[in-house]
C-alpha cells in the first residue's frame, strides 16, 4: 500500500477538521487523475457540484471505462454529443443511475446533486443496493423523517459504512446541495472502503450491482 493509500485510509476515522479532510482529499484524487479544478487553478471546495460532475468522479473513482458507443441514450436530456454522456452511461451500466427511477426519462444534469443523491450513488458502488432497498435501517439522524423512506437505507448505510456524516446539528440534510469539499471527502471513503471490500470477501463490488 503507497502513501496515497495510506491517507486514504484515515477517512473512515473521525477527523478534526472537516476542511483538512477535504483539502487531503482533493490531495488525494487529484494525483490519482480522478478530480481537476477550474481552469484558473482553483477548486471552489465551497460551490454545489452538479449530478453529472459527481457521476464522472464516481465512474473516474470506480475506474469504469467511459461508454462512447451510445446508440440510444438512457436520458433525454443527455444526448450523445453532451460531455457527460459517457460517464453517465458508464453509470447506467453498473448500476448507479437507474433511469426507471425518472418517470420523464430526464436526469438534469446539470442540476446541483444533493446529499440524498449522493448517498444513493456510493451504496450502489459497493454493490449494497439490496440492503438499502429491502432492509429496515434506523437512520442515525433528527431529520430522518423527511428521508422519502425508500431511501432510508441508503442514508443509513452511508453514515454506517462511514460514507458520509451529518450536519453539525445533527440532520443530515438530504435535500442540501453537496459541495465540491464534500464530494472530494466522500469520494476518498469510497476508495478506501472498496479496498477493504475487495480485502474482506471475495465478492467484487459489481457482482452485486442492479441487474
Amino acid at each position: 500500500m503507497g502513501m496515497t493509500d495510506i491517507a486514504c485510509c484515515s477517512f473512515l476515522r473521525p477527523v478534526g477538521s472537516v476542511i483538512l479532510a477535504a483539502k487531503v482529499s482533493h490531495l488525494i484524487l487529484t494525483r490519482r487523475g480522478i478530480v481537476s479544478g477550474y481552469p484558473d487553478g482553483t477548486y471552489r471546495p465551497d460551490a454545489a457540484i452538479s449530478q453529472e460532475a459527481f457521476i464522472k468522479l464516481a465512474v473516474a473513482a470506480l475506474g469504469l471505462p467511459r461508454v462512447e458507443s451510445i446508440p440510444a441514450p438512457s436520458f433525454t436530456d443527455v444526448r450523445t454529443d453532451r460531455w457527460s454522456a459517457p460517464y453517465v452511461e458508464a453509470a447506467v451500466r453498473v448500476g448507479l443511475l437507474a433511469p426507471v427511477e425518472h418517470p420523464d426519462r430526464r436526469l438534469h444534469p446539470e442540476r446541483d446533486i444533493t446529499r440524498l443523491e449522493m448517498a444513493v450513488i456510493l451504496v450502489r458502488a459497493l454493490g449494497l443496493w439490496k440492503e438499502a432497498e429491502f432492509d429496515t435501517h434506523v437512520t442515525p439522524f433528527s431529520d430522518a423523517d423527511s428521508t422519502p423512506r425508500h431511501r432510508r437505507g441508503y442514508v443509513a448505510i452511508a453514515a454506517s459504512k462511514g460514507l458520509m456524516a451529518g450536519m453539525p446539528d445533527g440532520r443530515f440534510a438530504g435535500s442540501e446541495p453537496a459541495t465540491r469539499a464534500q464530494a472530494a471527502v466522500v469520494i476518498a471513503r469510497l476508495l478506501e472502503a472498496r479496498t477493504r471490500w475487495r480485502c474482506g470477501t471475495r465478492a467484487e463490488w459489481y457482482n452485486a450491482r442492479p441487474r
